[in-house]
């Protein structure tokens, strides 16, 4: 209701697996309650909450002010509304309820328009969260191309009563998603948007000073995110944005630089409107595009396609890109190349080598395998268990020398629709119409036969294929210097074989053709290289493929980092409170174990996550800094291994605290040590050294008297409150001794100060 992301619970439902570190609770406020008070001890004056630099496995639960009070306020993540919790939990039930008619949309689609333009929208910033139905459908149809909108000048009584492909259909199915969403209690992206704008508005932007911006993969980015680094860069003169539009590949995305042309000219209007009638110093000036038309990275062999592939774009989706000019390579290279007439086994022996055991070379660090979705990941022949595969989103940013795109058509989301190709390509070229219809009939396999033919084109109900043509050409352009298309559906791959083939884009390889195209493709790689390519994949959050090429570079302990880096990743995904979540952590910080000191902390925070609070505070307290610290504590606190956190608490200067908790628990020897030890601390009169030892004394001599206890207690507190008394001087020391029947050492002490008389009566 507030926009908060928390979800209060009641105490029974608070799983403390959840945000573990934050939710361990400072019953007796050991960090705010001494030395933060005076402001004595600037060592812990600090914020207490747990440090951002952390693995996947940390979750923030914060209250309204911030800070991670679990014990005053009781939290539990809500769950994130990416595109796959999305389209296999929410877009099945809206399909499946008769509110609405999904016939012919895609979830890639509707996803879109709700983050894009709905929700994702510059101007749905200022609305508060959403755009209403009515502004939805008046958006220009540049800046919303998918669907179709109301005219300028018409009124919503003018809207068909047919509405496929129309925003009316799609505002309701907005509402269906927010219904869902609000059901299991999720949060999306936008979300997350929206309540920051709102703090922004409010509150205004307290963090570091930023002055100049630079954003890479811009087209990865809504209007609406973009309008949060506008809003808190203090010179927008001074921002820069890179990206391909052709690229839009992140679920969810629509983006055209013209868009963030539009941004800034919002931004003007701002600003104009807060200036009113004063002269602005700094006025906002709207950027220009500027295109870079040569590309260094790769080759014109692999570029000509490329450009292929957004001709097809602009031709069906021109509102989904800018028109830019063709991009060169600097030099001339090999067009990729297509396996024709080939067997999944071939494919392998081709790719990789026929002796895998024999051969003294393997798939190296500059190759990869390319697959469509995690899906077909996890189904790749196991001759490619030792290859890097990653799907094409987890490659955008990267580069490789050979990139083998493996069933991307047999897995694309697109299947009819791909004939759209065949559409352009009759169009454009009149004699490719007459090349198709001999390819139709010298075909026997009559579903390729029937994907051999022209589709007349819906914006409606083809918007899949936009997305499927962003996928294969990010695929494409991964590469600096050779792709190999496989794909075993000859069915779903038909038209755009034929389309690569008739325009000359691609070369046919086949396993048949000569001896020379037998030999594998796979090259041998140094260790510097794996090693190299592995710190890129991990600084790119690609884990599995990180750990790969460490244990090809036969660095053990970066492998088991990466490794604890993807099972702590994993574990945070499993269900708060379940076995399954504690062992995924446990696993993982055995993983970080291995990995030795310097991935202690991550280590630390799966131990914690899993309940193993007294290695969890090892660890910690092992890792430099003041935030470690106070999470060792906190760790040993909860296992109650009460003399290692005040060993903590002194070794970091947390002297007070120390005394604190020392004499709250009645160990006033410990208090005294403590005392005796830092003879430069200077603590408050009352505890003193001569005040603490009568109370020492006398908490000593009690134990030593209680009957409740045994032998060997009441021994050892008879033998602490011996030496209380011998360091409390004058009569107070003597009446001690007096009082509590030490006659013995009463005697032997009054002789030791010269009182013989006294000691003989």
């Amino acid at each position: 209701e507030d926009g908060s992301l928390i979800q209060k619970l009641d105490g029974a439902a608070f799983h403390e697996e959840v945000g573990m570190l934050e939710a361990l609770p400072d019953d007796d406020d050991w960090f705010m309650s001494s030395d933060e008070e005076d402001g004595t001890d600037e060592e812990w004056d600090e914020d207490q909450s747990m440090s951002s630099a952390t693995t996947a496995a940390q979750s923030d639960i914060l209250d309204d002010k911030g800070t991670a009070r679990a014990a005053e306020k009781k939290a539990v993540r809500r769950e994130e509304v990416d595109y796959r919790v999305f389209a296999n939990k929410i877009w099945p039930r809206i399909v499946s309820s008769s509110r609405t008619n999904t016939k012919g949309m895609s979830p890639s689609a509707l996803f879109q328009e709700l983050h894009s333009y709905i929700k994702g929208s510059y101007a749905s910033l200022s609305n508060g969260a959403f755009l209403s139905r009515e502004e939805y459908l008046r958006l220009p149809a540049k800046m919303a191309p998918n669907f179709k909108g109301l005219a300028q000048n018409a009124s919503i009584e003018d809207l068909p009563g047919n509405r496929k492909g129309q925003r009316d259909l799609v505002y309701d199915l907005y509402l269906a998603y927010e219904e869902e969403k609000k059901r299991m209690g999720g949060y999306d992206i936008s979300d997350v948007v929206h309540h920051i704008w709102h703090q922004l508005e409010t509150d205004g932007y307290n963090g570091t000073r930023i002055d100049s911006m630079a954003v890479d993969e811009t087209q990865d980015f809504t209007q609406a995110e973009l309008g949060l680094f506008l809003r808190i860069c203090t010179d927008k003169n001074d921002m820069f944005f890179s990206g391909d539009t052709c690229q839009t590949i992140a679920s969810g995305v629509g983006f055209r630089f013209e868009d963030l042309r539009t941004l800034f000219r919002f931004e003007q209007d701002r600003q104009k409107l807060q200036a009113r009638n004063d002269t602005i110093i700094n006025p906002i000036s709207v950027p220009v595009v500027s295109t870079l038309t040569v590309n260094y990275r790769t080759h014109n062999g692999i570029l000509a396609c490329a450009a292929g592939i957004v001709d097809l774009i602009y031709e069906f989706f021109p509102g989904s890109i800018d028109q830019l000019p063709r991009e060169t390579g600097f030099f001339e290279g090999p067009k990729p190349c297509l396996l024709s007439e080939t067997k999944v086994d071939d494919a392998a022996v081709l790719i990789v080598g026929a002796d895998r055991k024999s051969s003294q070379i393997e798939f190296g660090a500059h190759q990869v395998i390319l697959v469509r979705n995690q899906d077909a990941k996890n189904k790749l022949p196991s001759d490619f268990d030792g290859c890097l595969a990653m799907t094409v989103l987890e490659s955008k940013g990267l580069e490789f020398d050979d990139v083998f795109l493996w069933n991307f058509f047999a897995d694309s989301r697109a299947s009819a629709e791909w004939r759209l190709v065949l559409s352009y390509l009759a169009a454009h070229d009149p004699a490719a119409r007459q090349a198709l219809d001999e390819q139709r009939a010298q075909t026997k396999n009559r579903e390729v036969a029937g994907m051999l033919r022209t589709l007349e084109f819906s914006e409606a109900t083809h918007q899949i294929l936009c997305e499927e043509l962003k996928h294969l050409y990010t695929a494409i352009t991964r590469s600096r210097v050779r792709v190999i298309i496989y794909d075993e559906d000859e069915v779903k791959r038909a038209p755009m074989f034929f389309f690569l083939q008739h325009t000359g884009m691609v070369d046919l390889l086949s396993f048949f053709s000569n001896e020379d195209s037998r030999a594998p493709m796979a090259v041998q790689t140094s260790k510097a290289e794996w090693r190299k390519q592995g710190y890129n994949l991990r600084d790119n959050g690609l884990y599995q493929l990180a750990a790969k090429c460490f244990s090809k570079s036969g660095d053990v302990e970066l492998e088991a980092e990466a490794m604890g880096q993807l099972l702590a990743k994993g574990a945070a995904l499993e269900p708060a409170g379940s076995a399954a979540r504690r062992e995924a952590f446990l696993e993982a910080g055995e993983r970080f174990l291995v990995a030795g000191l310097s991935s202690a902390e991550y280590g630390a925070q799966c131990f914690c996550e899993a309940r193993e609070y007294e290695l969890a505070g090892k660890l910690f307290s092992l890792c430099p800094g003041k935030t470690n610290a106070k999470n060792a504590i906190r760790c040993y606190r909860r296992a109650g291994v009460f003399s290692e956190a005040i060993e903590v608490l002194v070794e970091t200067g947390g002297i007070k605290q120390a005394l604190k908790l020392l004499l709250d628990a009645d160990k006033y020897d410990s208090a005294l040590t403590v005392l005796d030890t830092h003879p430069d601390y200077q603590p408050p009169p009352e505890w003193s050294p001569e005040r603490l030892l009568p109370k020492a004394a006398l908490a000593y001599a009690a134990a030593a008297e209680n009957p409740a206890n045994d032998a060997a207690t009441r021994q050892a507190a008879s033998a602490k409150f011996l030496n209380a008394v011998r360091r409390i001087k004058g009569e107070a020391g003597l009446k001690l001794l007096q009082v509590h029947g030490y006659k013995e050492e009463y005697i032997q002490r009054l002789i030791a100060e010269g009182n013989t008389v006294q000691a003989a009566s």
